[in-house]
Order: structure tokens, then C-alpha cells, then sequence
């Protein structure tokens, strides 16, 4: 259970940690890095995990799926080929944080790219990144107004919720259940997410790299508006 045992991640959120760098941060357009991570702060109370992609240039949340364990080695690349097809195309490039289970992703994005992009050079833009959490900056950074805005509310429902209820986790009946009406109560929060998201007006900064001045929408959508 990785994304609830990332120290690097873990000790990167905490209150007065040294933040990275990230002024730097840049890419050439919508979907040409593609950041994924799995977030697990619900997981060991509630048996769901976050599993998400968000494109680095515009920092728009392309989806968000609650999963019973995003560790497992077919959830990421199973995930990473929805995305694939809903967006009828894929991108030059996945970062994910380190983690055995990010391996049939990175399979996935590297027989995709030397089908559909074979011209590409390996060596100036490699197919996929595998990094520590902290270095994994866009993705890591769109978890605590997840967090903040949404899980932490729903995490403190299920919790006082579930003893008025009179729920017995030792229960296969009652474990199902919560399962499956818990997990679409949060799929609902995180589609809610997806579309404010999309909406969140960056204010305008002058020496940052990637688009401001607009909504992460508009960044993905109409990228030629804020070109040099």
C-alpha cells in the first residue's frame, strides 16, 4: 500500500516542510506529459483508494477513479488505457512515482509510442518517468485540495456514520455493501473535483513557465491563447 507508506510523500505534506522547487516547471502543451499517482489517505479506514491523471501543461484533471487498491499491478495500466481511448490519443510522455505496480503502465506507454510515435527520440523525451513522489510535483500537488475539499469531509461521514449504522467490519455482508455504496459515493465526489477543476481560475503570474491568467479548461483546450 504504497500511496499510504510514501514517506518521501508523506513528509512532504506535513506542516512546515520544505517544499520543492517548481518555478521551473514546464512542458510544451496539452498532452505531452500525462502525471499519475495513487492516494491512499482513505484506504486503511475505508478499503478505497484515488487513482489519477493530470496533465502536467494545463494541470487539468484529466480523471479520477476510486479503486479498492490502486497498488494492484493491473489497475494503473488498466486506468492509463481508459484515458487512452476516451481521449482518442495518448501522450508523449507518463511520469508516476516509483512502485513495482506502474510497470504494465510503462510497458503500455512504451508500446503505444513506438507504434503511433516512432520518430520521437528516446533520449531527449523518454517514454516514461519513474521518480520519487517528491520529484512526481504536478500530480503530488493536486492531492491536498482533494484532500481538503472533499475526502476528509467524506472520510469523517463514513466514520461517525458507520457506528450509528451498526456496521460490523467483520461482516462479510456489511464489508460488500460499504464497499460498493461508498465507493460510488466518493466516485461522485471525485467527478464533482474533475469539473471544478476544470473551472479553477489560476491568477495570473509573470515568471512562471506554464499558462496562467486562465482556467485549467481553457489551458487544455485552447492552448494556442496563451503561447509566447
Amino acid at each position: 500500500m504504497r500511496g499510504v507508506l510514501d514517506r518521501d510523500a508523506a513528509d512532504m505534506r506535513k506542516p512546515g516542510a520544505k517544499k520543492m522547487h517548481t518555478r521551473g516547471l514546464w512542458s510544451a502543451g496539452p498532452n505531452e506529459g500525462w502525471c499519475v499517482d495513487s492516494y491512499g489517505k482513505i484506504l486503511l479506514c475505508m478499503g478505497i483508494a484515488v487513482w489519477g491523471i493530470i496533465d502536467k501543461y494545463a494541470r487539468e484533471e484529466l480523471n479520477l477513479w476510486a479503486v479498492p487498491d490502486a497498488c494492484t499491478a493491473d489497475v494503473p495500466p488498466a486506468l492509463y488505457l481508459l484515458m487512452v481511448r476516451a481521449k482518442k490519443g495518448m501522450p508523449m510522455q507518463t511520469t508516476s512515482n516509483m512502485g513495482s505496480e506502474t510497470g504494465g503502465l510503462a510497458v503500455a506507454q512504451t508500446s503505444l509510442r513506438q507504434i503511433y510515435l516512432p520518430d520521437l527520440p528516446l533520449d531527449s523525451l523518454p517514454v516514461h518517468r519513474s521518480v520519487k513522489s517528491v520529484y512526481n510535483i504536478t500530480r503530488e500537488r493536486g492531492w491536498r485540495p482533494i484532500w481538503e475539499k472533499e475526502l476528509a469531509n467524506v472520510k469523517y461521514a463514513y466514520e461517525t456514520g458507520k457506528i450509528s449504522a451498526g456496521f460490523h467490519p467483520e461482516d462479510p455482508i456489511h464489508q460488500g455493501v460499504s464497499l460498493w455504496l461508498w465507493a460510488k459515493i466518493i466516485q461522485l465526489h471525485l467527478d464533482d473535483i474533475r469539473r471544478e477543476n476544470s473551472r479553477h481560475r489560476v491568477r495570473f503570474q509573470r515568471n512562471k513557465l506554464l499558462p496562467t491568467g486562465g482556467t485549467h479548461g481553457e489551458f487544455y483546450k485552447h492552448p494556442e491563447r496563451w503561447g509566447e
